[in-house]
């Protein structure tokens, strides 16, 4: 990854109506980044702010971050924006 301001989508689509509970982990290899936040895209185009993530495991080498929802609709999307500064190269990916 870059330096810079970075996102990755999840996406949701069920025949259901809700889903009960929702899980996206991600994982930072090498420095970890500036902040997380979780953004949900709006019909008029915009995304609505939904939370600031904080690490929920820090190692050597790696960080993670999990978002967690309960009674999601079942056709949604979640936006992760994330931004690293510049920085030395990036470690290799550390056995998990």
């Amino acid at each position: 990854m870059k330096p810079g301001r970075e996102y990755y989508t999840s996406t949701l689509s069920f025949r259901q109506i809700r889903v009960l509970r929702y899980s996206v982990c991600l994982i930072f290899v090498g420095e970890p980044p500036d902040w997380v936040r979780v953004y949900e895209p709006s019909a008029s185009g915009g995304a609505k702010l939904l939370k600031d993530l904080r690490p929920s495991h820090e190692n050597r080498g790696f960080s993670e971050y999990l978002d967690i929802a309960e009674d999601v609709e079942a056709q949604s999307a979640r936006i992760y924006v994330f931004s690293r500064a510049a920085g030395p190269a990036r470690a290799a990916m550390p056995d998990l």
